[in-house]
């Protein structure tokens, strides 16, 4: 492969190739998100980020403004996450009530391994980002819910007319 100007070696040759950028930023977000779940945010410094990575906190702050950015991205994922296992479920599941528990068991099982002190770091720290979270908890599980819940009850509506 040729860099600029057909020359084997060109100033361009040495940048990252944007899947790598994506893929440092993305280690970057889940260590962090796994030291935040563990010890709470206020507990971890970027220094213990850089140090858990191995890397300089030159390269973090190349990829996140600052602390509060890795947590925004951080919850952003958590909850995308968990609504892709719960659209995951939603489509293996025989029944709207099996749907519904398994919706409802996958974000128990995320709720379960965060630190209630992340939680609190949330609300104190970050209250735009926890009433995403908030929001996403409240909204969607019961948009989720309910839907399932209307959905079984008009098929029993339905099988009672039918016989």
């Amino acid at each position: 492969m040729y860099g600029n100007f057909c020359n084997s070696i060109s100033f361009l040759s040495f940048a990252p190739l944007m899947t790598e950028f994506e893929d440092i930023k993305s280690r970057i977000w889940q260590k962090a998100h796994e030291l935040f779940i563990q010890f709470g945010k206020r507990s971890v410094s970027m220094d213990e980020i850089a140090a858990a990575l191995g890397m300089s906190k030159k390269t973090i702050y190349i990829h996140f403004k600052d602390k509060n950015a890795i947590v925004e991205e951080a919850i952003n994922n958590v909850i995308k996450n968990s609504r892709d296992c719960i659209i995951y479920e939603k489509e293996i599941s025989e029944n709207a009530i099996e749907e519904a528990l398994k919706g409802v068991d996958a974000f128990d099982r995320v709720l379960s391994r965060i630190n209630p002190s992340l939680i609190f770091d949330l609300q104190k720290y970050h209250p735009k980002v926890y009433l995403l979270f908030a929001k996403y908890k409240n909204e969607f599980i019961y948009e989720m819910v309910k839907a399932n819940m209307e959905r079984e009850l008009m098929k029993v509506f339905i099988e009672m007319k039918l016989t």
